[in-house]
């Protein structure tokens, strides 16, 4: 069964697009936390992120580096935060029995320059 992100992905459910290419999307959070809360998922499908292949992994750290990026500029906050779900719940809203898991990063508007 598709998980709610590869619905959003194909445009069964709506969403408002940050960005996309062949491989990710990143969309604005339903229940923003912060101006600019976007979510970066990988368009492949998994249940937890680290079985992500390590270069497609890789390659969503750079995507979600330049949504990231493209949200500082655009919303003109000192700094963004990118967090990973990294324990197969996604998109901090869900938890980790649903079927949405660990599908990608969280980026948003942050006051400091702290990863985390």
């Amino acid at each position: 069964m598709a998980s709610i992100f590869s619905k959003i992905i194909a445009g069964e459910i709506p969403s408002y697009k940050v960005a996309e290419d062949e491989h990710f999307y990143a969309f604005l959070d339903i229940s923003p936390m912060a101006k600019g809360h976007t979510l970066v998922v990988p368009k492949t499908e998994v249940d937890y992120i680290f079985d992500l292949p390590d270069n497609t992994l890789a390659a969503m750290h750079v995507f979600a580096k330049r949504v990231a990026e493209g949200i500082k500029k655009s919303n003109s906050v000192p700094a963004c935060r990118c967090n990973g779900n990294w324990d197969g719940s996604a998109a901090r809203t869900h938890s980790p029995d649903s079927h949405s898991k660990g599908r990608g990063y969280v980026a948003k508007q942050s006051s400091s320059a702290t990863n985390g």
